[in-house]
Order: C-alpha cells, then structure tokens, then sequence
C-alpha cells in the first residue's frame, strides 16, 4: 500500500517556495481583509466589521433559509484552501502535514476574525478549509511528481485571477460602470428588434 508522501527524490524547489509566498496575500485578501475592498457584488464589506463567534458545526447549513448561501460558503473555503494544500504538499511531501498546515493557516485567519473584527469567526470555515487543504494535498500526491508542475501554475493561475478581480474589484458589477448589452434584457432573454 502507497504511503502518503510523497517519492524521496524530489525535493522542494525554490519555485514551490515562491508560489507560497504568491499564493498567501490571497488568502489574506479574501479572508481578512473583506471588509475593505469587494469584487463585483459577491459580499458587503460593512457585513465583515463585525465580530462574531460560531462554535454549533454546520449551523449555518440547518438554519439557512435558501441554499445558496451555504453552499457558496463551502465551497468557497474549500476552493481558497485547496492551491494551499497543494503547495504545502509540494513543500512538505506529506500529505498530513500539508493538511495540519492547512488546520493551522485556517487557525490563525479564524482567530485574526475575531481578535480585529474582521469577520464572523466560525468552526465550519476552520472545517471546510481543511478540508479544502487536505483534498489538495491528496490531488498532487495521486497525481504524482509528474505533474505537479501542472498544479503549481494552475494554483499561481487561479491567484493571478484573484489578484486581477482584487484590482477590477469594485468595477465589477457595479450598475453606475456597467456597459450595456443591447441584445440582451435585464432577465437574460433575447431582447425582440421593433
């Protein structure tokens, strides 16, 4: 039976390293500092000065009134936290160890939420970013060394993109900078010609 590390022959290169280190002002963007930019109208930055304390697991899942919202969320800390998990696996050649620096990263954001109040402080996010972070981990050690380039820079792709929304941020979506598209209406429909 395969272990969970990775082959001994490779080692941790000085680009793993950079793309950490490219990788980690996202998870501070889209983790602590919401409150002062957005992108599009994804979240309400006057909704993050708050500080608030969620210990009850999965009680925004039973308590939500639509689904949206808590599946965004889930999948939205899964996301954020998988590139990390494959990083860190890439580095450490472990996958519990890529997971626990996972659980500590996801620590550290939850901790920061509610000794700045910068957001809601909640045991699911710790879980689903976790998660995220150990999924990762196991998708490049079941891929093998082979592609683990592949992942690199479609983690520091996927950062690109965050950092280029991070700058769009606030002209997206917003209706006074929006252009219009004549053959479409407000609803997504064909708009008819008179």
């Amino acid at each position: 039976m395969r272990r969970h590390t990775a082959e001994p022959y490779r080692d941790a290169t000085r680009s793993d390293v950079l793309a950490v280190v490219y990788y980690v002002p996202v998870l501070i963007l889209l983790t602590l500092l919401k409150g002062y930019f957005v992108i599009g109208h994804l979240w309400r930055k006057d909704s993050h000065h708050i500080r608030e304390l969620h210990l009850v697991p999965f009680r925004e899942i039973w308590g939500a009134s639509t689904w949206f919202g808590p599946i965004f969320n889930i999948v939205g800390n899964m996301v954020l936290f998988v590139p990390l998990g494959m990083l860190a696996f890439m580095l450490l050649r472990s996958i519990k160890h890529a997971t626990l620096l996972g659980l500590a990263t996801s620590l550290v954001i939850e901790v920061c939420q509610y000794v700045f109040a910068l957001g809601v402080t909640d045991i699911d996010d710790l879980l689903w970013n976790t998660t995220g972070a150990l999924f990762g981990a196991w998708l490049v050690w079941a891929t093998g060394v082979r592609v683990e380039k592949l992942w690199r820079w479609a983690c520091l792709l996927f950062a690109t993109v965050i950092y280029v929304l991070y700058l769009l941020g606030p002209r997206l979506g917003s209706e006074e900078k929006m252009t219009p598209v004549a053959c479409v209406t407000c609803l997504g429909t064909p708009a008819v010609a008179h």
